[in-house]
């Protein structure tokens, strides 16, 4: 058997697909001698309650999540890295405005999330932020400026409290238990 063939589904788009994927897999493990090509499919999760705002400039990368019920705001263009871990009641927002300027006009701009970050419960980021590759947004950090890479932030507006050890990145394949 082939991974294109039935070990692998090519979309998960319900909890029901979700569940007969997970035994597809399973069953893969126990009876085939074809071992995943390195160009397999990952599976990203947008959980349920999450709310995004013009999907399609929202990119994400292999093997990363957004928890539920967080408000993803794309319109100004979100890319999320490979293995990142945006917890659940988080908002990217991509939208401010000129508070100086007459009749206040919106403003877009971009935010990136680099490889192997984690964005902890309930932090906010706005947009033209980078979040450094491996960097940790504490719960509740209202993140205005970008994050060096493998950087600790925390606090409104948020701060660099600590740095990450080099080495250590996120363990990849996380699902929740359910799925």
């Amino acid at each position: 058997t082939t991974w294109g063939e039935t070990c692998w589904p090519n979309r998960l788009v319900t909890r029901s697909r979700a569940v007969a994927a997970r035994m597809l897999a399973a069953n893969c493990r126990r009876n085939c001698t074809a071992t995943a090509p390195a160009s397999m499919p990952q599976i990203s999760i947008i959980m349920l309650r999450t709310e995004v705002v013009t999907s399609g400039k929202l990119r994400m990368g292999i093997d990363s999540i957004i928890g539920r019920s967080c408000l993803v705001d794309a319109r100004g263009g979100i890319t999320i890295g490979d293995r990142v871990n945006i917890t659940s009641f988080t908002r990217l927002m991509t939208a401010k405005h000129l508070i100086q300027e007459p009749g206040f006009p919106a403003v877009l701009e971009p935010i990136v999330v680099e490889d192997d970050a984690w964005i902890a419960l309930g932090a906010t980021i706005l947009g033209g932020v980078t979040i450094g590759e491996g960097a940790i947004v504490a719960a509740g950090a209202v993140v205005t400026k970008d994050v060096p890479p493998r950087a600790i932030v925390a606090g409104v507006p948020a701060a660099v409290v600590g740095t990450r050890e080099a080495g250590v990145g996120m363990v990849s394949g996380y699902r929740p238990n359910w799925l």
